[in-house]
């Protein structure tokens, strides 16, 4: 179609009204679908960037980019319909006009009623998860997945290797040399130690089977140790008189154990003479209860 030279002006003069009209510039400020645009770029409608969908083959990725470079860009990326955020850091404030909000929704209808609210499952996988393991805290309030210890933790020990000869008036640790299970790792067979994998309350139980010397008259006593101090024992007045009696000496108790206690079986005999302890019906077993919440 043909235009003169006044029909190209007046065309001109058309664009340049209707382009003044869609774009107000006011203090080199740039308005669309605004006529007093507030910021350098005030757009009061939607804004679509891009056209068609995500294509691996066209890799046409769609940013925002922001600061120096791309360092700082929200787009989609990847993926056709996927929303990535680039960023050195990422930090969530409360607007200024709503103090104290600053609250997250993943997946709900509504407003999120905590700082942080999820409907759905989260999954954290920052090299220390695994099976079994709970999301525990540390005093600084960092999170890592830690296996429960004490609460699949149980043992079951004997005294196998060696009848043992206790001396008179002496407090005699027990090594018991030969474990039946020891779920959780912390009996040490080469020391007779116990370690309390965490803080709580523990069962154990303690059997020693002592074979007495003739004419044999005294106390005899078995004591649980916790870090040196004696905490549970029993005591039995015992006379023996052909030689070679058995008697056995047994209790449970439970302990409250804070983590990385030492537990330690002793005996003590005060007939005068050397006693022993036998093999094979000696032993010493234990296992978690629960932990107080107030640990």
């Amino acid at each position: 179609m043909y235009l003169s030279p006044n029909g190209r002006f007046m065309k001109l003069m058309f664009t340049l009204i209707f382009s003044l009209f869609v774009f107000k510039l006011s203090a080199q400020r740039v308005g669309i679908g605004i006529t007093t645009p507030l910021e350098k770029l005030h757009v009061d409608s939607n804004i679509k960037i891009g056209l068609g969908p995500w294509s691996p083959l066209l890799n046409n990725n769609r940013y925002l980019k922001f600061g120096d470079g791309d360092n700082v860009t929200i787009g989609e990326v990847g993926l056709d319909d996927r929303l990535v955020f680039s960023a050195k850091e990422f930090v969530f404030r409360n607007s200024i006009a709503h103090p104290g909000e600053g609250r997250v929704g993943i997946n709900i209808t509504g407003s999120p009623t905590a700082h942080l609210e999820i409907n759905g499952n989260v999954k954290i996988t920052d090299g220390t998860h695994g099976e079994y393991k709970v999301l525990t805290s540390a005093a600084d309030g960092t999170a890592s997945w830690q296996k429960p210890a004490g609460r699949d933790m149980g043992f079951h020990t004997r005294l196998q290797s060696a009848v043992q000869s206790v001396p008179t008036a002496t407090d005699y640790l027990i090594n018991f040399d030969s474990e039946t299970f020891d779920d959780g790792f912390m009996y040490n067979n080469a020391s007779g130690i116990f370690t309390a994998s965490d803080s709580g309350v523990y069962q154990f139980n303690v059997k020693i089977e002592w074979q007495l010397e003739s004419s044999t008259s005294g106390v005899f006593s078995v004591f649980l140790e916790v870090n040196g101090t004696k905490r549970e024992e029993i005591r039995e007045f015992v006379n023996g008189t052909a030689g070679n009696d058995i008697k056995t000496l047994s209790f449970g108790t439970h302990l409250k154990l804070l983590r990385l206690d030492v537990v330690k079986v002793y005996v003590r005999q005060e007939t005068g003479v050397n006693q022993s302890v036998l093999t094979g019906n000696s032993s010493f077993s234990g296992h978690f209860i629960y932990r107080p919440s107030f640990f």
